[in-house]
């Protein structure tokens, strides 16, 4: 089968998004497929407008990027690469590259599937203006998805019902998959800490972008409460814009958490896999919707309790005192609150860790078979099922 992968970036460009795609189209190939990846040249410069990574075509075109990368305008077609195609997968409908990529390949008459990610991402966005242009615009992409897809895939429940009750489209819930070495690597605490020179006991740990909207700042200032109450070492993991973490770093001094946090670049592979061994509580505490959220499959795969703010999706993910502590966004004084009663409660934490385990095998699956369900879908398009 020749698959072909829309997605506005590509690696070497970091992303949730970005390493499913590389991760789905990996393995599509050592299950002896032909795999395309159409893609924009932004963020790969440097690169090779064409060249096989891992097995994967990479086929990048140049783009007009209008200040937010899901504002990308395509400036080319690779028409022989979609002819020969016979399967389109597009990997998020708010993609105004997807779209007009999937307008053009639609006349060609090639089966589409789409991502339908975030489907009310933008109606929850705690920027007004984007909150009321970006509602606008996703309807409209949300339409073009619609008329284009002959099938829907989504990651969580949420945004299932609202395929189901709005669009007239068949669709399947497939949540991404996860490594395989956090299943299988043995816990090795001391690799992060040896590494770090922390020695304190509760690790209070965040992974994930540093940025406004994940809520950083307010983890900060729920640690100047908890100064008193407790000790705790807290890491800060995960890539970042220069002026934004001296923002974070200021407020750290100014809060007298100097010596307590610990900012770190993005950490990958064992190093990471160990940081959460390490850490006694990861913390998500995002102020608006999520489309995911990789370190949730991650921490639960470590068995780590989570604590959460409740937006959407991660609300549908963390089980409020079974799997983690749910608290309302933009609430530092609360978010405290639930960190210091999680650290004293022994019986509490020992429970949600239990139950943790008992999920993990249930709810987490690999790449491969993350892979092998998305191909039933194709198979069942093409009508080979």
């Amino acid at each position: 089968m020749k698959i072909v992968h829309v997605v506005t970036q590509y690696y070497p460009s970091i992303g949730g998004l970005e390493y499913a795609v590389q991760r789905l189209a990996e393995e599509q190939v050592k299950l002896g497929h032909e795999v395309y990846v159409v893609t924009s040249t932004y963020s790969a410069r440097n690169r090779s407008k064409k060249e096989i990574i891992n097995g994967v075509n990479v086929h990048r075109i140049n783009a007009i990027k209008l200040r937010y990368s899901d504002l990308m305008i395509p400036c080319e077609y690779p028409l022989n690469v979609f002819l020969s195609a016979d399967i389109v997968h597009l990997h998020a409908h708010n993609s105004l590259f997807n779209m007009l990529i999937a307008l053009r390949t639609k006349r060609l008459e090639k089966p589409i599937i789409t991502d339908f990610l975030g489907v009310m991402y933008l109606r929850f966005h705690s920027n007004l203006l984007i909150k009321t242009f970006g509602s606008f615009y996703q309807k409209n992409t949300l339409k073009i998805a619609q008329k284009v897809s002959k099938y829907a895939i989504v990651t969580n429940v949420l945004d299932m019902k609202l395929v189901q009750m709005k669009y007239d489209l068949p669709c399947a819930l497939i949540p991404y998959g996860i490594d395989e070495v956090y299943f299988e690597a043995p816990k090795n605490p001391l690799l992060f800490r040896e590494r770090y020179k922390i020695s304190e006991d509760n690790i209070i740990t965040y992974i994930g972008r540093i940025h406004y909207t994940k809520g950083v700042e307010i983890l900060i200032k729920a640690l100047s409460y908890l100064k008193k109450k407790v000790k705790f070492n807290a890491v800060l993991a995960g890539p970042f814009e220069k002026h934004y973490l001296r923002r974070l770093i200021n407020l750290s001094i100014t809060l007298g958490l100097t010596g307590r946090i610990k900012f770190l670049g993005s950490v990958t592979g064992l190093n990471k896999i160990s940081l959460l061994d390490a850490s006694k509580i990861v913390v998500i505490p995002s102020i608006h919707y999520e489309n995911y959220c990789f370190v949730i499959d991650e921490a639960y795969a470590r068995e780590v309790p989570i604590i959460a703010s409740t937006v959407p999706i991660i609300n549908h993910r963390v089980s409020h005192l079974k799997t983690g502590i749910l608290v309302k966004p933009n609430n530092p004084y609360g978010l405290a609150n639930a960190i210091y009663n999680l650290l004293s409660d022994s019986v509490l934490y020992n429970k949600i860790c239990r139950n943790i385990r008992s999920i993990r095998q249930k709810n987490l699956r690999s790449w491969t078979e993350y892979a092998s369900n998305i191909l039933k879908i194709y198979e069942k398009i093409l009508g080979m099922a």
